[in-house]
């Protein structure tokens, strides 16, 4: 089956890969020009289209870096928008096009089922519809049931309406891991409500974990069926578990004696914010600390969850959490001189090592050369561009800067610096790997030559 798709992708002239990066563009330009207007700004003046390109391309790659501070820069109808291009961007403007196609036609055509697969990932595209319909109805659930939450405290806080818009506005940003946030510091005010914190995080990873993920749960715990949890499955939930196991205790440790963070803090804020700041870089972007004033070693903690991201088919970026893990599975097989890496009594393939090595080789050398660029045009420490760098490409969004008004390191960026930060914010979101894919396409293997062994390490 596979060998006919490829054949078929071949003969096409247009690959499902190069229409999914054009329909990014597509809305990224187009929420752009809307954000540009003069109605989206709360002062009615049109601001800079730079910043609205920023903006647009932060939203639909539900990164989170702002360089204009949404809940006082932009009125309701740029408010809007923003959250309408996250909610595009999470879920992918061809689910929703293709979701239209088969309510009306009830069938959608096997280049659109290609696009489909290159989009969330799936292993295959035998019950495509069926899943596109689950994308939907998981986002729904998660999200009305994350606004109904909010609004238990929002709404006595704010009143009705703004409450309930609050409320909606962040359960969408929480749960497509985009990390817009209308408060002016984030949920720093909010740092020792066990709800609000609780409830933001139970989004985000909801979010982060993919639909693939939920999809198998689904199938094995509501639908019964009679076999195990994918491989997939479990390697996604077991990493991420760990990762936010880890991550909680090295950010206590890092930071408990941080009088600028949480050494005065009460022990059960504490507790909540180490949880959070473990959670959050996993491409969500909300804060309720200021980032600016941890230590230098956790901001280079972050900077490894935020590169190693979400996982695969879900609202987030960096390598995936499954790409770690067979990096790291991989490496420890060769070191023990085994052949097979092994996992939950399966083996992994070898083209599946070798593409998680080549995902990780390509992202270190883009961001390589972003911050090289960066450093270029810009003026500043090298650990705080590397953040903003790692930052974007893990859409995630969290940024050095953002400690008093809500508003990134990046504003202070020249254009040319927000450009690269817009180019690192569409490869993360799109995948290094489907981006490196459009620029060397697939060849077909010529003459075997004989095997020479070489000196490596």
């Amino acid at each position: 089956m596979g060998d006919e798709f490829e054949k078929l992708l071949t003969a096409m002239k247009v690959s499902p890969a190069r229409i999914l990066i054009l329909s990014y563009i597509t809305v990224i330009l187009s929420g752009s020009i809307i954000l540009w207007i003069p109605i989206a700004s709360s002062n009615g003046k049109p601001m800079s289209y730079i910043d609205a390109l920023f903006t647009a391309t932060s939203a639909v790659c539900v990164t989170g870096l702002t360089i204009r501070d949404t809940g006082s820069d932009f009125s309701l109808f740029g408010q809007i928008v923003i959250i309408l291009l996250i909610q595009i961007g999470g879920i992918g403007y061809l689910t929703l096009a293709n979701l239209l196609n088969i309510f009306l036609v009830k069938h959608i055509s096997l280049f659109d089922k290609l696009v489909m697969k290159e989009s969330f990932q799936v292993f295959n595209i035998e019950n495509i519809n069926q899943f596109i319909v689950r994308v939907i109805k998981f986002t729904l659930f998660f999200e009305l049931i994350g606004c109904a939450l909010f609004a238990i405290k929002f709404v006595p806080q704010l009143g009705f309406a703004k409450g309930m818009f609050y409320s909606l506005f962040h359960a969408i940003s929480a749960f497509c891991n985009a990390g817009f946030s209308l408060f002016p510091r984030s949920f720093e005010d909010y740092k020792g409500s066990l709800f609000i914190v609780g409830t933001l995080s139970i989004l985000i990873v909801c979010g982060g974990i993919g639909f693939i993920v939920w999809n198998d749960l689904y199938e094995v715990i509501i639908k019964h069926k009679k076999r195990n949890l994918n491989l997939h499955t479990k390697i996604v939930l077991s990493t991420t578990g760990t990762l936010i196991a880890i991550g909680f205790v090295l950010f206590f440790l890092f930071e408990i004696s941080n009088p600028l963070t949480i050494k005065f803090l009460t022990w059960k804020e504490k507790i909540l914010v180490a949880l959070f700041q473990s959670v959050t870089p996993r491409t969500a972007g909300f804060n309720t600390i200021a980032v600016g004033n941890m230590n230098n070693y956790t901001l280079l903690l972050i900077m490894i969850l935020m590169f190693i991201g979400a996982s695969p088919g879900s609202t987030g970026g960096g390598i995936k959490t499954s790409t770690f893990t067979i990096l790291l599975l991989t490496s420890k097989a060769y070191i023990q001189r085994r052949r097979e890496v092994n996992l939950f009594n399966r083996c992994i393939s070898q083209e599946t090592s070798i593409k998680a090595f080549t995902i990780f080789f390509i992202a270190l050398s883009i961001l390589s050369i972003s911050i090289i660029s960066l450093l270029i045009t810009e003026k500043g420490d090298l650990l705080k561009i590397a953040f903003e760098a790692f930052s974007a490409f893990g859409t995630v969004g969290l940024s050095t800067g953002n400690s008093i008004n809500n508003v990134s390191l990046c504003a202070t960026f020249s254009p040319l610096g927000k450009i690269v930060l817009v180019v690192l914010m569409c490869i993360g979101r799109i995948g290094v790997l489907l981006l490196a894919t459009l620029i060397l396409p697939p060849k077909e293997e010529g003459a075997k030559y004989i095997e020479e062994p070489i000196a490596i390490g």
